[in-house]
């Protein structure tokens, strides 16, 4: 499947265009992107992102594991310290080869957050 071809390596060029915690790094579902090859973006997200990152947030920071439940298009999200090697971490809440996965740098203090959604893009 594509995830397992995924460099992490490639989400890490991504990470300083973010520009801070105000920010979301995403990587649409193959059937869901505008392009057919992959590609990342990195957008500074509206009062709607605002909420999804305080939700997140206030739920899985101080949560040891993958947290499901009240999230987008069924989502998995957890909390990482620092900012991990984005592909290895989002596939161990299982099969990403056709998810949407989000990274929201600057969570929970100095973290980052990951969440995998599936069944539509973000």
């Amino acid at each position: 499947a594509e995830a397992r071809r995924i460099d992490n390596s490639m989400m890490y060029p991504a990470h300083p265009q973010c520009g801070g915690s105000g920010c979301v790094l995403i990587v649409n579902p193959s059937g869901s992107r505008t392009q057919t090859r992959f590609h990342i973006h990195s957008r500074p997200f509206d009062s709607r992102g605002a909420s999804l990152k305080h939700r997140l947030q206030s739920t899985v920071c101080e949560e040891g594991g993958w947290v499901s439940g009240g999230f987008p298009c069924g989502g998995k999200a957890k909390y990482f310290d620092g900012f991990p090697a984005v592909f290895s971490a989002a596939m161990g809440s299982g099969s990403v080869s056709d998810a949407s996965v989000t990274v929201w740098p600057g969570s929970c203090g100095s973290g980052t957050i990951i969440l995998v959604s599936y069944g539509c893009s973000i």
